[in-house]
């Protein structure tokens, strides 16, 4: 009984060393492969300073973590910065890897700038995804079984600029800190947000509709995506004292955005 004990005890420190050590041993070529792959894909720079890869953290889930990340633009956007991120934390399901649904537990976004830009001739900044070309229909189809389920995202202190030239809107928010929660898998997406900032300034058409004020919003939302309707119920809106009711829903065409039956009071 005692050799079985010595021998389940050997086997167990021989597993934790290999989880210790498997993402030291293969750290940078795994940070490489994943920088290449990006960087391929988008048509911006995207870099980082730091890349960490544990399995003894979150057991058995795995947990990404990158320093410094930021995106920079190419081309109508050489060297304008769309993201400056000191810190991303991504916590994943091993074991889902091995299926046809990758899960993302959750990922959080520490002190991050964000800057939107969108150009009177209508080009976005964030735009950065480079198409790909056609591919026959049976690997479209064993694409499209492939998912990707989040449960949770999280903002800590951040900074968001939105700057919409056609639209004549610019919308700011500092000291951002904002979390959502839902099932990303399914076509119809309950999502539950929660949002504060210190400062919020919102100018439509030259007029300053919102100037520092702080926000406070419980925000639920009843996404549809294949109808591309987007449902508000029951949701509280406080700007500084000012408290307001948001209920209704937008639904999005292909020609045109429609709102209907939406309200604030």
């Amino acid at each position: 009984m005692k050799k079985v004990i010595k021998i389940i005890v050997i086997v167990f420190v021989l597993l934790l060393v290999t989880i210790v050590a498997l993402p030291f041993v293969f750290q940078g070529k795994i940070e490489e492969a994943v920088k290449t792959a990006v960087n391929e894909n988008v048509n911006a720079n995207v870099e980082w300073s730091n890349y960490g890869l544990s399995l003894l953290k979150s057991f058995p889930d795995m947990t990404i973590s990158l320093d410094s990340l930021s995106v920079t633009g190419k081309g109508e956007f050489e060297g304008v910065q769309l993201a400056e991120i000191p810190r991303m934390d991504i916590s994943l399901d091993i074991m889902s890897l091995f299926g046809d649904s990758a899960k993302v537990n959750s990922f959080t976004l520490k002190d991050p700038y964000i800057n939107v830009i969108v150009t009177e001739e209508g080009l976005a900044n964030y735009d950065i995804a480079i198409p790909t070309e056609e591919v026959a229909e049976e690997t479209s189809s064993e694409a499209s079984a492939f998912r990707l389920a989040l449960d949770s995202y999280e903002i800590e202190n951040g900074t968001i600029s939105y700057l919409d030239s056609p639209g004549n809107m610019m919308l700011y928010l500092e000291n951002l800190n904002h979390s959502g929660a839902g099932d990303f898998t399914s076509s119809v997406i309950n999502l539950k947000t929660k949002t504060t900032a210190e400062e919020f300034d919102f100018i439509y058409d030259g007029i300053p509709y919102v100037n520092k004020a702080t926000a406070d919003i419980d925000l639920n939302l009843l996404m549809n995506l294949d109808k591309m309707r987007f449902d508000i119920e029951g949701n509280e809106i406080f700007l500084n004292d000012l408290k307001l009711i948001a209920n209704g829903f937008v639904a999005v065409s292909y020609t045109h955005l429609r709102a209907h039956e939406t309200s604030l009071h």
